[in-house]
């Protein structure tokens, strides 16, 4: 015969996944980062001066089974990416630089299933031109490998007012997209400098 598990018995389980949700943790930041990298974004051919610059890295757990499961399925519930920012500034030369790391988020046990370990995913950087809002990004393996990552970017941003640009390394290859530039592109790079403390 089976046996039904108490109401509140039940409830009380349904709570307590639910506090475990892993939408609800407060991730912690590092105290002491090391493992610096300089981001230097260099903008060519655009359409107008820059206005405003914002910056962001994302974050994610590279150990999933450090997060509870569902309570009724079993299955996995992920932790969500943390975007971070950070701060960027004007240099002489008109590019813009600042800081990144790393280790930025603390590694720790937030659920009690084992220590969830955050891997930075890639770096964007977005900035207004003439209103319009444009966007580029470097993936983590060109920042540790120091290699620079060039976007180009159409000169009108799509419907949404945004254009994340097209990677250098995609199909068409660069050459098309350099034909057509400053006239239907402009290019950004993004270039990172390590810089451990």
């Amino acid at each position: 015969m089976i046996r039904l598990a108490p109401v509140p018995a039940l409830l009380a389980a349904l709570t307590l996944a639910a506090c475990s949700d892993p939408k609800d943790i407060k991730v912690k930041q590092n105290p002491q980062p090391k493992m610096r990298y300089e981001i230097t974004l260099t903008v060519d051919h655009a359409p107008g001066q820059i206005e405003s610059v914002t910056s962001y890295t994302q974050y994610s757990v590279t150990d999933k089974r450090c997060a509870p499961a569902q309570a009724i399925s079993g299955a996995p519930i992920y932790p969500p990416d943390q975007n971070v920012p950070f701060a960027v500034t004007p240099n002489a030369d008109g590019t813009w630089t600042g800081a990144v790391y790393l280790d930025q988020l603390q590694d720790e046990d937030y659920y009690g299933k084992g220590i969830c370990r955050w891997s930075l995913q890639l770096v964007g950087i977005q900035f207004k031109i003439g209103g319009a809002t444009f966007g580029t990004f470097i993936p983590v393996k060109e920042i540790i490998a120091q290699q620079p990552w060039i976007t180009y970017v159409p000169n009108t941003p799509d419907s949404t007012g945004y254009s994340s640009g097209i990677p250098a390394t995609g199909n068409p290859r660069p050459e098309w997209f350099a034909e057509r530039t400053p006239k239907q592109f402009f290019t950004t790079t993004l270039a990172a400098r390590e810089d451990f403390q």
